[in-house]
């Protein structure tokens, strides 16, 4: 039976998890640097050990960077929930969510991208072909929308050229940033869009193997990319 107390709760217990409206998941050292509390870290661990026996939030460690991340539970979730859709994640997709957040909170920092949404905001419902993120921004005085995708690991070649086929029919998105873990993962996308869907494909949709993804310190410049046909780094696409 489920012992939540909301009567061990306070106002700065909620403002605390607020940012997980939006992002899902953070490791705790990231939720209290976006936090406008007056916790330390050995205080703030100590408040998020509390939720969790309360069940207000549950945690998941991170077997590469060792990190300890953060979500709602699904009681949790509703106090501050405002989306139609849930931000309470399952076991089955909880390492690869916390990868999407944490890369996606690293872009929202770039100056070029002016909004970065993940899937629950961005749709309010789930459906096989939405992207992990839509990512929003200007260059050149252009404004342009990302499809954001985070492959952990190699899916069907099948399922790779249906998808990738949507978002190149797709008018809703200007550009589709496919990212992988490891140059192995990459180099099949690569070779199985080439193929299936020419060179021409390379001008609508990026392709970016990083292996600190799973490190502990994310660097989004680290390994290569592919882009118009081109040998491309992070930095060279998405810095002014």
């Amino acid at each position: 039976m489920n012992t939540v107390s909301y009567f061990s709760l306070n106002r700065m217990h909620l403002e605390m998890l607020e940012p997980l409206n939006d992002w899902r998941i953070m490791d705790i050292q990231g939720l209290l640097s976006v936090g406008k509390h007056p916790y330390t870290i050995k205080s703030f661990r100590r408040i998020i050990q509390k939720l969790e026996l309360l069940k207000i939030i549950e945690t998941f460690r991170d077997p590469y960077s060792g990190k300890k991340f953060v979500y709602m539970s699904k009681d949790g979730e509703k106090l501050i929930n405002k989306s139609n859709s849930s931000i309470a994640l399952c076991q089955e997709t909880i390492f690869h969510d916390a990868k999407v957040s944490e890369v996606a909170r690293a872009m929202s920092e770039i100056n070029i991208f002016t909004s970065v949404h993940l899937e629950h905001q961005d749709n309010n419902r789930f459906s096989s072909n939405s992207p992990d993120a839509c990512i929003r921004g200007v260059k050149n005085n252009k404004n342009f929308i990302i499809a954001y995708e985070l492959e952990i690991t190699r899916k069907s070649k099948s399922r790779v050229i249906e998808k990738a086929k949507y978002y190149l029919k797709s008018s809703k998105y200007d550009y589709v940033l496919y990212m992988f873990c490891t140059q192995q993962v990459f180099e099949s996308y690569k070779k199985w869009i080439q193929s299936e869907l020419g060179n021409e494909a390379f001008n609508k949709i990026l392709l970016f193997w990083n292996p600190s993804i799973i490190s502990r310190n994310l660097n989004l410049n680290d390994g290569g990319g592919y882009f118009k046909n081109e040998d491309q780094k992070f930095n060279d696409v998405f810095l002014d």
